[in-house]
């Protein structure tokens, strides 16, 4: 397999960098990811006589995949892989698709792969928010601290009580 020309693709409201597929899709022998290219890091290790191809002519698989159910449907996601016969070399379901050699998150605003995003951020331009909430986090730590938590009387963490802006 020789590898593709990646795409940006959107999925349930996250953008991802897609290398197409080359023809057929891989299942590894005991993985629970679709795969598009036979190097991919996370084939490595595996025999490869115990993969399973697949023929993906339009180069779709990994769409009807993904659409065949949301992402925290894992049994829904079961069903489309056992019906279409996307089966690892255990003969388990395939649910999920490889984050390194099919989709690879994007950041969020679809321009870098995540990796590259994290390596450029610029920590000083939000150093003055992580400060604010890292006081905020010590107020709420001091006020109600975990040890008070099994005798805390109700009214120190419900709402709806009269005095409920100095509850947790």
């Amino acid at each position: 397999m020789t590898s593709a020309t990646p795409e940006t693709v959107s999925f349930e409201g996250r953008h991802y960098e897609l290398v197409p597929s080359t023809g057929e899709v891989i299942c590894s022998k005991g993985g629970y990811a679709l795969h598009h290219l036979g190097d991919c890091q996370h084939l490595r290790g595996g025999d490869q006589s115990t993969w399973r191809t697949y023929p993906d002519p339009d180069r779709l698989t990994w769409r009807r995949l993904l659409d065949s159910a949301p992402s925290t449907d894992k049994q829904g996601r079961r069903e489309f892989a056992q019906k279409a016969g996307l089966l690892n070399g255990l003969g388990s379901p395939v649910t999920h698709v490889c984050d390194s050699c099919l989709l690879k998150p994007l950041s969020t605003d679809g321009s870098l792969p995540l990796a590259e995003a994290v390596a450029v951020f610029d920590r000083a331009s939000v150093e003055d928010g992580v400060a604010k909430a890292r006081a905020e986090i010590g107020q709420v730590q001091r006020d109600f601290p975990r040890e008070a938590w099994p005798t805390m009387p109700l009214e120190r963490y419900a709402l709806g009580v009269a005095d409920y802006k100095n509850t947790f």
